[in-house]
């Protein structure tokens, strides 16, 4: 994917004049010219405009065929991997698309004020190149340009540049802090994704949109104050920044997109403005430091993982207008004590709360239909619920793990007790199976310790492998024939 992406921004083709060459100090240049300047550029078969093996440092001749050097064109010096400096004249105004691509031992390089364009990828992959500063009067930094530069240290932005690329500096592992200048309106995707050592941004003032996965990566990254005037923050963008403690999302935001948040493990405080109406998948899944959060009236939307493994999360208030809580959507909130789960909702999806281990109590309202499978998997400390009467079906491992559930009702309208739907519940004492149920799953009550009794319905015709095992039953009533093929005559009547 990331060959395609650098392919579109830089084709690396032949130059469109005659090449000629001259030996400048023991160094053959491939160079074209038009007037008075001359431009270096790969050869005719787009070899380097020097030989791919020179070593050491380079000194780019200020005069070629009798012309002055004013341009690096695309793809000059690709793959150049021994260069270890460049030195550059001043005559040189522009540096072509991954001019310098490639150069994997070149630890300085000189920009001449006069650059007035710095093409996409030009220095992308120079790994070793710790410092760079870009002269006034540079307009924009391109798509990729110091992308997976991994030992750069430092740069210097000057204010006349008004847009910064997809993938800029991202993997620039060791850069520390960068200034944006003032006039940039868009932070884009990738920017600065993988600044592992970012610890601070200043975000300006006029900045409207941050991209996908903008910042994403940025674990050493402990404040961010993202301004006023942002209206659009992409999927990913802060994703990953594990250092990150508090951050406040401005009020013209209206959507937290997927995944925005993810693994902010230290964050510990978030201000959702009101005009929020969309939380999306994954959004706030593994902050494991945050303790609550607002989410605001107008979401309807509570998507998968949105807080799963928030394993900090003790409260959260869900509003009335939300009408579907996604898969796994606090699974893991293993702090979380309490729920209400708003009247509109009609469905509880698989794995919902599964290992909230804190939770003690859950208002399912009437208008659930499903309670999905693991719903309530590992819910150690719930000790009862009621399930609506409007509920026909609950899944496999729904209440599996609640060891501490004592009694269960279960809705007439439920034909099935699928598999492990109530296994390991070792306090459950009573279970009231509807007239209706004709199948009991696998394991279905396996491990219910406490479980001495229970009354088969006449409508049920099969019950699974090991469905009581580990059961202290002292007794089974069944209310049609016994099944021959389960029961113990010790037991049954």
């Amino acid at each position: 994917m990331k060959a395609f992406i650098l392919a579109a921004l830089v084709i690396c083709a032949g130059p469109l004049f005659a090449v000629q060459t001259e030996v400048v100090d023991g160094i053959r240049w491939y160079f074209t010219t038009f007037g008075d300047s001359a431009v270096i550029e790969s050869g005719s078969d787009e070899t380097p405009a020097i030989p791919e093996n020179t070593t050491g440092a380079l000194k780019i001749p200020t005069m070629l065929g009798g012309c002055t050097v004013t341009e690096i064109r695309d793809c000059a010096f690709y793959g150049c991997a021994s260069l270890k400096s460049i030195e550059i004249p001043e005559s040189v105004t522009l540096i072509g698309g991954s001019a310098f691509r490639g150069c994997s031992s070149l630890t300085s390089v000189n920009i001449p004020k006069g650059v007035t364009w710095i093409g996409g990828a030009a220095f992308y992959e120079c790994k070793a190149l710790k410092l760079i500063v870009i002269p006034e009067g540079v307009p924009s930094i391109g798509e990729a340009t110091f992308e997976g530069c991994s030992s750069l240290i430092s740069v210097e932005i000057p204010e006349s540049v008004t847009h910064i690329g997809m993938s800029a500096f991202q993997g620039c592992s060791l850069l520390t802090s960068v200034n944006i200048p003032e006039d940039i309106t868009t932070i884009e995707d990738r920017a600065f994704a993988g600044c592992s050592s970012l610890t601070s941004v200043v975000i300006p003032e006029g900045v409207t949109l941050i991209g996908v996965h903008a910042f994403s990566g940025c674990s050493s990254l402990t404040s961010v104050v993202i301004p006023e005037g942002v209206t659009s923050i992409g999927s990913h963008a802060f994703s990953g920044c594990s250092s990150l403690t508090s951050v406040v999302i401005p009020e013209g935001v209206t959507s937290i997109e997927n995944a925005t948040f993810f693994n902010c493990s230290s964050l510990m405080s978030v201000v959702v403005p009101k005009n929020v109406t969309k939380i999306g998948e994954s959004a706030f899944s593994g902050c494991k430091a945050l303790t609550s959060i607002n989410i605001p009236e107008g979401v309807t939307s509570i998507e998968d993982s949105t807080f799963s493994n928030c394993s900090s999360l003790t409260s959260v208030e869900i509003p009335e207008t939300v009408t579907k809580v996604g898969k796994s959507a606090f699974s893991g909130c293993r702090a979380l004590t309490s729920m209400v789960i708003p009247e509109g909702v009609t469905s509880i999806e698989e794995s919902t709360f599964s290992t909230c281990s804190l939770l003690i109590s859950v208002v399912i309202p009437e208008g659930v239909t499903i309670i999905g499978k693991s719903a309530f998997y590992g819910c150690s400390s719930l000790k009862s619920v009621d399930i609506p009467e409007s509920v026909t079906s609950i899944g496999e491992f729904a209440f599996s793990g609640c060891n501490s559930l004592m009694s269960v009702v279960i809705p007439d309208g439920v034909t099935e007790i699928r598999l492990h739907t109530f296994s390991s519940c070792e306090s459950l004492t009573s279970v009231v199976i509807p007239k209706d149920v004709t199948t009991i799953g696998d394991y279905a009550f396996s491990g219910c310790g406490s479980l001495t009794s229970v009354v088969i319905p006449e409508g049920v015709t099969s019950i699974g492998k090991d469905c009581f095992s580990k059961a202290s039953l002292q007794s089974i009533q069944f209310q049609g024939p016994p099944l021959k093929a389960f029961c113990n005559s010790r037991i049954c009547s």
